[in-house]
């Protein structure tokens, strides 16, 4: 992803987290992100399902290019809490740093 957009991440998980209460953090360096409630999209797949969430421009621009964002699925339903395995997703610059439109 770049710096400074909006990408939507999307993860596939093996089981129906429809009736879950789902959350996807995204770590930088210095920095982390949770996507939690209207954030997150959880559409049922034949395989599962697939959350997504879209970053927003401040949220890109608060990751470092020097290194991987770490990327993770948790959810919770009736006291049983789950974690995915920690994704890394390149994060790329760009030539001029803030937000596309901003001064």
């Amino acid at each position: 992803m770049y710096r400074g957009t909006t990408p939507t991440l999307s993860i596939r998980a093996n089981i129906d987290l429809s009736d879950w209460t789902v959350e996807v953090d995204i770590k930088g360096p210095s920095t982390l992100i949770t996507k939690i409630g209207t954030d997150v999209t959880v559409e049922e797949d034949t395989r599962g399902c697939i959350v997504s969430t879209t970053l927003t421009q401040a949220d890109t621009l608060s990751l470092s290019a020097d290194s991987p964002a770490k990327v993770q699925l948790r959810a919770i339903n009736d006291g049983v809490a789950i974690a995915s395995s920690i994704a890394a997703i390149s994060v790329e610059d760009v030539l001029r740093d803030g937000t596309i439109g901003g001064a």
